[in-house]
């Protein structure tokens, strides 16, 4: 069987591993943004469609751990970058937006993973990769 038959399979394209790899750090930053016991350390931002990291010790320290392993905070916000969240410019040390990022609206976040499966497809095809 001809390698390049395997990634037509669905379960073995790289890209759709990928796009499952960010769906579940995006998972796991939804719930920890949207979990209230949390708000002290990261919390929603003032439109709904960002978050703010309040205490970055306690971010990296208590929480990130849980989202990304190891738990470093650069390494978090590249992936987040990645993603196609932007920085917010704002007065607050770190807040990260993205219009499918949305308080109440968990669901929207395979959007965001779509987006960056079709950027990883071009990104091969680009660089004459296998998918």
């Amino acid at each position: 069987m001809k390698l390049q038959s395997l990634f037509h399979q669905q379960d073995m394209d790289p890209s759709s591993s990928i796009a499952r790899k960010a769906l579940d750090l995006l998972k796991k930053t939804y719930e920890v943004v949207d979990h209230p016991s949390t708000n002290s350390i990261i919390s929603w931002g003032h439109d709904n469609k960002s978050f703010i990291i309040w205490d970055l010790e306690g971010f990296e320290k208590f929480l990130l751990p849980n989202i990304l392993s190891p738990g470093n905070l650069g390494v978090y916000a590249s992936y987040l970058k990645l993603y196609g969240f932007l920085k917010v410019e704002s007065e607050q040390k770190w807040e990260f937006a993205d219009d499918d990022f949305v308080r109440g609206h968990p669901e929207l976040l395979e959007k965001i993973t779509d987006r960056y499966k079709i950027y990883c497809q071009a990104f091969c095809a680009r660089e004459g990769l296998i998918i």
